[in-house]
């Protein structure tokens, strides 16, 4: 044999032992078939199981990844509330709100939502409120309470039997359409009378506020 082969063989021999050594070792540390197989699902080397190439098709474009991942509509949103007030010719920009009901940035805005109502006031209306996802919503709002008011006096007299209905006059202390009346408001008192009892007068909020008066004494 010649000397080239010799060593052809001893190299094939020598790695031959050696794998089987290698081999050896591994199934005394408890390395089995299936636990290779589960490593390297594809094999290795030039043997290769179920090979597939993804070389050209390759796409780091991670954005369309996330495109894939986005919610169809947004729910919910912030709202700019711009409040106003028509008796008092007042406007207020108190800042955004959070509203559930919207739909990607569009829907109903209900009143409970509207935390940043002014202080003194109330809404108009309550409800939902339709946003149509601009720059802001303008909502209307009055007074939480109404001070002052007119009063329908009708003015009687027990002596003369007598009943007058002389119009209206404004009370200054009333508080959302009730309270005292005070004598020295009743400007339409009938000529030749006067008032029985002076003072305050409290109306109830009713058609009209009774006063008796009583016939002039003159010498």
């Amino acid at each position: 044999m010649k000397k080239g082969w010799k060593i052809f063989w001893t190299v094939i021999i020598s790695l031959t032992g050696a794998g089987v050594v290698f081999c050896i070792i591994a199934l005394c540390l408890g390395v089995t078939f299936s636990q290779f197989e589960k490593a390297y699902p594809n094999g290795i080397g030039i043997i290769r199981k179920d090979y597939v190439s993804f070389e050209g098709d390759w796409d780091d474009d991670d954005d369309d990844d996330d495109d894939d991942h986005r919610p169809e509509h947004t729910y919910g949103g912030m709202v700019n509330v711009v409040y106003f007030c028509e008796e008092t010719n007042s406007v207020w920009a108190n800042g955004e709100i959070w509203a559930a009901g919207l739909v990607d940035g569009k829907g109903n805005v209900n009143s409970s939502e509207l935390k940043n109502i002014p202080e003194g006031y109330k809404l108009k209306v309550v409800g939902d409120f339709y946003y149509d996802g601009g720059d802001e919503l303008r909502i209307q709002v009055v007074p939480e309470h109404t001070y002052g008011g007119m009063v329908n006096v009708v003015y009687f007299c027990e002596e003369t039997n007598h009943v007058w209905a002389n119009g209206e006059i404004w009370a200054a202390g009333l508080v959302d359409g009730k309270g005292n009346v005070n004598s020295s408001e009743l400007t339409t008192i009938p000529a030749g009378f006067k008032l029985k009892v002076v003072g305050d007068f409290y109306y109830d909020g009713g058609d009209e506020l009774r006063v008796e008066v009583v016939p002039m004494l003159f010498k």
